[in-house]
């Protein structure tokens, strides 16, 4: 069951009490344009660099819109940097070749290397099991949880 929905008899109510239980339904309803022009945004620029930048609309506005690189907080640009950073050494340290593929996964709330192609699901592959512990260690198991996978503890 939902909590957020509601149901009402409105027998019971004036004919302004109904006009005002249904504003508030409307407005409760209502769902917040964003951005708006002047509407203050963050995103990552091209060096990794995170600012903020007032909506105007235009085409480097729509494109961050575009690409998803337009957050409401510092925090989310922030992580998000940090996740493109993720991506980029995991991109350096990928070796695969034709063969067996060993991939880096989140499991049971840790980090393990497998070569199972049926879990295999990213763009990042190892050509043996060291060079997937390789990257864990340059990067860090916290860092690749945290922004690589989402994990939240």
């Amino acid at each position: 069951m939902n909590e957020n929905k509601v149901t009402i008899d409105m027998e019971n109510l004036t004919e302004d009490e109904r006009k005002q239980l249904m504003a508030l339904c409307e407005k409760a309803n209502k769902k917040e344009e964003w951005p708006k022009i002047g509407d203050e945004y963050w995103c990552v620029k091209g060096c990794g660099i995170v600012r903020n930048v007032a909506w105007e609309g235009n085409f480097l506005d729509m494109g961050c819109k575009a690409i998803g690189n337009m957050f409401k907080t510092e925090k989310e640009a922030k992580f998000h940097a940090e996740y493109l950073k993720v991506c980029a050494e995991l991109e350096r340290l990928s070796d695969w070749e034709e063969g067996t593929i060993y991939c880096i996964i989140y499991y049971q709330r840790g980090i393990v290397i497998d070569d199972d192609e049926d879990l295999i699901s990213g763009p990042y592959n190892f050509k043996s099991e060291e060079s997937a512990q390789n990257a864990i260690d340059t990067i860090g198991e916290d860092r690749l949880k945290k922004y690589y996978f989402g994990v939240k503890e």
